[in-house]
């Protein structure tokens, strides 16, 4: 019997040293996974409309050079593309490409033109006027 006594003794110890910190740490955690949830819904909500006010400041960027740009590289091109990327808050250069060719940037009229020879640089659409990742002329140009 004394035996038996000091076991439940030690075993009700060993329970409560560990069983509180144990509560404890697991309550932590459901909060701490609950709290982390709600934060990451409100930074992707957060980003999801800081999204789309970055679109609508390209597409209204786009709508504006596609009024104003002469489709070819004349100097008034080259000034009105200077002056729309240098307003714009997200775009940092303009690239007028003419059959399959780079003609100017916003920064310089390229003599002679720099054919395209990478396809995932020459999806241009119909109209002519998209966002496209940065051309690197420098590869084009290797070939």
């Amino acid at each position: 019997m004394g035996r038996r006594r000091k076991l439940m003794l030690a075993v009700l110890v060993l329970l409560a040293g560990v069983l509180p910190p144990g509560l404890f740490i697991a309550v932590s955690w459901v909060q701490a996974v609950r709290d982390m949830d709600t934060q990451l819904a409100r930074y992707a909500a957060t980003s999801l409309d800081h999204s789309d006010e970055i679109f609508a400041s390209a597409e209204s960027t786009l709508a504006q050079m596609s009024k104003e740009l002469d489709p070819h590289c004349s100097d008034a091109t080259l000034q009105a593309m200077g002056r729309i990327i240098l307003e714009s808050i997200y775009f940092h250069e303009a690239t007028l490409v003419q059959n399959g060719t780079v003609g100017c940037t916003n920064l310089r009229r390229l003599t002679p033109p720099i054919p395209i020879s990478h396809p995932e640089n020459a999806a241009v659409p119909a109209s002519g006027i998209h966002i496209s990742p940065p051309l690197n002329l420098a590869r084009e140009d290797r070939k």
